[in-house]
């Protein structure tokens, strides 16, 4: 807090009008021009805290030091007035903005957080803290779309002070829904192998006229040099068992030997290309709709379920 009133600055409009009839300090020495209606009506307890005879002044307005800093006191003032309020360019400050809400029972500004939370650009960037943030504020819905971001990427990485931020039920609910991911994508998959399944419909069968497209040499085993079907099966399984995600299967590492191999295939090379995104697209949709029957038991950050 500053120390002299000359180091006190104010807000930004339209907090900086004459329009209020109370001034509300921020830690970092920003004055807000409120109108204590509007904030006594959001929140009991600054209600309250309004109500107390005040013996500080700015100019001719009482003034009420709050402990939150200005950016977080700009988000919570626009959101209950209402005006525009911009995003939060880090998770540090949504997490200041919910506890200020906790603090102050604004429930209003808590909810507005949940449904934004999900389209500003911190969820794809952080998912992890996100679920994290979500799981201690009781953010159900946020917790989950955050923890099915989070199979694109390995859990159980390096430490990370992301994990001081939720209980160990709540990483473990996680780590079980990763897992579970996991073994649904690797059913999904199926195998290259036998004379039934997705695999050999798609990619040995023509439906149509029943004849076997692919050489019976790219099957793999002891057949030689062209096994890139049982190559690119075993790749994209290891892919799954740590990021259960359907677009893996498509990354380029993982197609890109599969047609440089086929082509040098007789049998193969006329239609590898239009067979293999056929058989990507149905084994993304299986994967994607197991992975839709997978539920995370969200735990609060209290512990609850």
């Amino acid at each position: 807090m500053p120390e002299s009133q000359s180091e006190y600055r104010p807000a930004a409009a339209p907090f900086d009008s004459g329009d209020g009839d109370i001034i509300i300090r921020s830690s970092d020495g920003v004055d807000f021009r409120v109108l204590t209606s509007v904030l006594a009506r959001a929140s009991p307890v600054l209600e309250e805290k309004l109500s107390i005879p005040l013996s500080e002044k700015g100019g001719e307005l009482p003034v009420v030091g709050l402990p939150e800093d200005s950016q977080t006191l700009d988000i919570i003032l626009r959101m209950l007035y209402p005006l525009a309020a911009p995003a939060p360019d880090n998770i540090d400050y949504v997490q200041r903005v919910l506890a200020a809400a906790r603090n102050y029972a604004l429930v209003g500004v808590a909810g507005r957080i949940r449904e934004r939370l999900v389209d500003w650009d911190i969820m794809e960037r952080e998912p992890l803290r996100v679920y994290g943030l979500a799981c201690i504020a009781g953010f159900e819905d946020v917790a989950r779309t955050a923890a099915k971001l989070l199979l694109r990427q390995p859990l159980g990485g390096p430490y990370s002070q992301d994990f001081q931020r939720m209980t160990g039920a709540a990483y473990h609910r996680l780590v079980e829904y990763h897992r579970e991911c996991s073994r649904v994508a690797l059913e999904a998959v199926g195998k290259p192998h036998g004379s039934s399944g997705l695999w050999h419909c798609v990619f040995f069968q023509d439906v149509k006229t029943r004849v076997i497209k692919h050489s019976a040499c790219c099957l793999g085993g002891d057949s030689g040099k062209r096994k890139y079907i049982t190559d690119y099966w075993r790749d994209i399984r290891l892919a799954l068992s740590q990021t259960p995600h359907a677009s893996v299967i498509a990354y380029p590492a993982y197609v890109g030997p599969v047609m440089s191999v086929a082509c040098l295939c007789d049998a193969c090379a006329p239609s590898i290309y239009q067979d293999m995104i056929q058989l990507m697209q149905a084994m993304q949709k299986q994967i994607e709709d197991r992975i839709a029957e997978v539920q995370l038991a969200f735990e609060r950050g209290d512990g609850t379920q």
